[in-house]
Order: C-alpha cells, then structure tokens, then sequence
C-alpha cells in the first residue's frame, strides 16, 4: 500500500527545523540548513522549506533553492537533499518524491532537480526521474573515534607532515568570528577563485550565513610564521555536522605543512564541540589531484553520492 503523503510548506519555524535535523542518522549538508536558506534569500535567492510527513511521522526535511533556466522557466534545486529521518522505507520515499514532484512541476516552477545525500537512485527511479549528472563523491571524516584513533588512520606521509609542522616555528590560533577579523581570509579566497579558475559560493555568503547560524557556526584558524600570516581555514559548523569551506595557504604555509597542522587542530576542536562529521568536500581525480590527496590523507572515507536527477 502506497503511503500517503503531506507537504508542509514553510510552516516549521527555524527552532522546529533545527531541532528535527539533527536527528537524522546520518550526516546533514549546510545546504539543507535554514541559515543557508536564509543567507541566499538576502542575497537575492529564494528558499522553500517543506516537511514531508506521513500522518504523524516526519519522513524528512528538504530545503529547495530556485535558478532560472534559459529565462524561461524557473528550476527547484534540492541540493544535498532531502534529509531522511531514521526508519524511512524504500516505499515511503518513492511516494514522498511523487508528491514532491506533483507539488513543483507546475507554473511557474516547471521543473525540479534532485541532488539527494542518500543514495535514492531506487526511489526516483520508481518515479521515472532519469540521472542527467553522473554520481558525486566526498570525502567525510567521522569524529566519533577518540584521538589516537584519529591519528591511526591518518595515511603516514600525511601524519609525517602533520608531526614537522608540529615541531617547526609555525603559530597557529583561532580567529574572532568578527567578520572584520577573517576578511582577510574571504579575501584570499577570492583571488584563489579567480586566479585558479574554479567556482565555489561566493566569499560574501559567510557572513550572512553566520548572521543566521549565530557566532559558533564558524570555526576559523590561522597560521603565522614571525608573525606574517601564511595559512588559514574556515570551517561552517552546521548541528551535529560541518564541513571544510575555505583554506588559504602561501608558499612559505605549503612548506612548513600549515594546513596539516591548521586541519588536524580543527579536527580535535570540532570534535570537543560535539561536531560528528567533517566535509572535507567533492573528490575530483581528474583535476585537483593534490587536494584530493590532501582531503583522502585525513584517513577520510569517500562517499558516493548518486548523482542529479530530473
């Protein structure tokens, strides 16, 4: 029998959404989170909440963000998404993304794109929706092991790095989250993206995500050599998960193994905040081959996400 399914839209508060996410037993993506919702709409996006329940249960939370395709028609985006509660069945999702889709698939919308965390191939494929982008892979730490553990499955030449970057004259601290305190690092990154070429959320999306997450939503580190800065990090704290979104490092931070030592801090930080998981961010072997090097040394274990589905 075909469960029945409700929509609820926009009707959680923000407090009733974090307090539901964080029960799903697994890792959720700050995309799924409200303050990333709400930090887009500031900056001109629109964001959607929807609970998808079944009588009294809640099955799931996804959080959809809109794009315009070709001036035409406008595209919902769940993007790491939907988020499934604890002792969801194969059936329930299948009926949940046939009511999403009848709820979207409409004027104005037209058309929805799924990026599921979980691997839903089965369930949307029951409902005929085709992958249009091959799967997708990251690498996640699990910060549940105890430290010497940590260390343990760290590759060798990896902790070897982290262990000389221990012993040489780097300093590393923690940066205020003031804004006017980590600009400097938005900055960096900034020239990063345009002198390498790639595409990532804009650096100004920080702060407004923070605004909405609150002043522990960020961890940021620095690494200082006679007192000029050589590295940095920034890492977005999002309930029981976080994930790796900014790091910096000059020449001089790349020879003294700054961002070993920089990420091994934030591991352990993240860790006594009560952080589960660490994002360490997508796996590319066909470019960027020496951070995904870097990311897998971590002793990260890859996750295959099935790919976009229309």
């Amino acid at each position: 029998m075909i469960p029945k399914i409700d929509l609820l839209w926009n009707l959680l508060t923000q407090s009733e959404w974090e307090a539901l996410l964080p029960q799903a037993p697994h890792m959720t993506a700050y995309q799924q989170h409200w303050a990333y919702g709400a930090a887009t709409q500031q900056l001109g996006g629109r964001a959607d909440r929807i609970a998808l329940r079944a009588g009294d249960r809640c099955l799931g939370l996804v959080q959809l963000q809109y794009r315009r395709w070709w001036r035409l028609a406008r595209m919902a985006l769940a993007m790491r998404g939907p988020v499934w509660m604890a002792g969801v069945s194969e059936a329930e999702k299948a009926a949940a993304y046939a009511e999403l889709r009848r709820s979207i698939t409409r004027p104005p919308l037209r058309f929805g794109l799924w990026m599921p965390e979980a691997d839903d191939s089965a369930a949307l494929g029951e409902n005929r929706m085709h992958r249009v982008v091959t799967p997708f892979y990251t690498a996640t730490l699990d910060l549940l092991a105890d430290e010497a553990d940590l260390l343990a499955q760290m590759h060798g030449k990896w902790r070897n790095r982290l262990r000389a970057a221990e012993r040489g004259t780097l300093r590393t601290a923690t940066v205020s989250p003031n804004p006017r305190q980590y600009q400097w690092l938005l900055d960096a990154e900034i020239r990063q993206q345009r002198s390498k070429r790639y595409a990532a959320l804009p650096p100004a999306l920080v702060p407004l995500l923070q605004q909405h997450a609150g002043t522990d939503s960020l961890l940021i580190l620095k690494a200082e050599a006679q007192r000029e800065l050589v590295a940095g990090m920034l890492f977005l704290r999002h309930g029981r998960s976080a994930t790796y979104h900014i790091g910096w490092s000059n020449a001089q931070g790349k020879r003294g193994g700054a961002h070993n030592l920089l990420m091994w801090q934030a591991m352990l930080r993240l860790k006594a905040a009560g952080v589960r998981w660490l994002d360490l961010g997508g796996i590319a072997t066909d470019h960027g081959v020496g951070l995904a090097r870097f990311k897998l040394g971590t002793g990260a274990t890859v996750s295959r996400l099935c790919g976009t589905y229309f």
